[in-house]
């Protein structure tokens, strides 16, 4: 049980989402479910992760659906029914595009969600998706965005498409779909930021090394990163999104009980080549925590980093820190979830670009980061850890906006 849990509601959901449950564990389960569970919170929790449809599958198959009221029960199905028609939905209109990219020979790989549904879920019901991830060579960019364009997608307009083209070689398209808004397609050439950034996928292998995935709805096979580099590029993008949520989580426990037979040898040299043994650490720690997900104990002899980052990851990296979810205007303010990064920074590869561990919204809005805002705590803005941050911000894009000490940030009256 997830100890560090506020509520049993959350205690009840983290188990019923885990992939293998004994049937000690079931038990358990079963009697928090029986009076202890809030059931409206219960199925509101999962609508609010996205993870409805692999708690109705997890329900159902330990034969627990019943434990609920009927109106949970009603608002869980719907949710495994708005997963599957979304999904089918998001592949119906990228398939035209998937099968003009294998007619033209073009390298490419799908990413993420798409693949973790039919791969490690086994059914597009179960993984809900936000849109379809394609990898492909950069140097092909410019003919499969003619070949989203003939197939019914537009690109993106806003402030954002020229931040996303430059730094992560991405072209976001979004196809209108009568009853479900804008379906997306992401094209991207990078699975990183570009450089300083200091970790750095080698696409070109992945797009090397890629596996068929077999889907009635996909027509021919298609390419799909192999599991181990799925994993590695997994834990980046719960690193990119602070740990937040529950759904990536849940990818990390899904992928691992699908593929038992894991080379984790590849996994752990992958993740050293591109850096990522810390952030794949990171991830492992917060999937067995959160979901008591197994890793062979060679592999965390591996990764373990020194007694002090693993003090500080693990205050950080809870059960709770998964179930927390951000709202959309705290992280555009750009205030979301410091410990995370800053635990990050510390624990991160040294000092490089330590700027942009702090927050990828650098890129972006340097001036609306931690302590550069315009609600600097006097206590903070009047201390040496303010002078501190400037000091790690100065480089790149962050230093066209650092004030000097006199120019600081309107002071508030918070306290610590």
């Amino acid at each position: 049980m997830a100890e560090d849990c506020r509520s049993a509601t959350e205690q009840a959901l983290l188990l019923a989402l885990r992939p293998r449950i004994e049937p000690e564990q079931r038990a358990e389960l079963q009697r928090l479910l029986d009076g202890k569970v809030v059931a409206e919170e219960f199925a509101a929790l999962a609508a609010q992760h996205a993870v409805a449809g692999w708690l109705y599958e997890r329900l159902r198959c330990l034969d627990l659906l019943e434990e609920l009221p009927a109106g949970a029960r009603t608002r869980l199905r719907e949710g495994h029914r708005f997963t599957a028609g979304r999904n089918l939905a998001l592949l119906s209109a990228a398939a035209p595009v998937l099968r003009a990219l294998g007619q033209e020979r073009i390298p490419f790989a799908v990413i993420g969600g798409l693949a973790q549904a039919v791969r490690d879920y086994g059914s597009l019901a179960l993984r809900r998706m936000a849109d379809v991830d394609i990898l492909v060579p950069p140097e092909r960019m410019q003919r499969v965005a003619e070949l989203c364009r003939e197939a019914g997608y537009e690109p993106e307009e806003g402030h954002s498409t020229e931040y996303w083209e430059r730094h992560h070689g991405a072209r976001p398209f979004f196809r209108p779909f009568e009853g479900l808004g804008a379906l997306g397609l992401d094209v991207q050439s990078r699975l990183t930021p570009a450089p300083p950034y200091p970790f750095q996928l080698d696409e070109t292998a992945l797009l090397a090394r890629t596996e068929l995935l077999e889907h009635q709805g996909l027509g021919p096979p298609i390419p799909c990163l192999s599991a181990e580099d799925e994993l590695v590029h997994l834990s980046h993008h719960q690193f990119h999104h602070e740990f937040e949520g529950l759904r990536c989580v849940c990818d990390t426990a899904v992928l691992l009980s699908a593929h038992p037979e894991l080379d984790w040898d590849l996994v752990v040299a992958r993740a050293e080549a591109a850096r990522l043994q810390l952030v794949l650490y990171a991830a492992l720690l917060l999937a067995r925590r959160a979901l008591r997900v197994e890793v062979p104990e060679e592999v965390w002899d591996r990764l373990r980093p020194s007694a002090g980052r693993r003090w500080v990851l693990s205050r950080v990296l809870t059960a709770q820190q998964c179930l927390t979810l951000v709202t959309e205007e705290v992280r555009r303010t750009g205030r979301s979830r410091h410990v995370v990064r800053l635990s990050l920074l510390l624990c991160g590869p040294g000092l490089r670009a330590p700027y942009r561990l702090l927050s990828h919204r650098f890129w972006r809005h340097p001036e609306e980061v931690w302590l550069t805002s315009d609600r600097v705590p006097a206590w903070a803005a009047s201390k040496p850890l303010y002078a501190a941050h400037r000091v790690l911000t100065l480089g790149g894009r962050a230093a066209k906006v650092l004030v000097s000490s006199s120019e600081a940030p309107a002071a508030t009256e918070e306290k610590p």
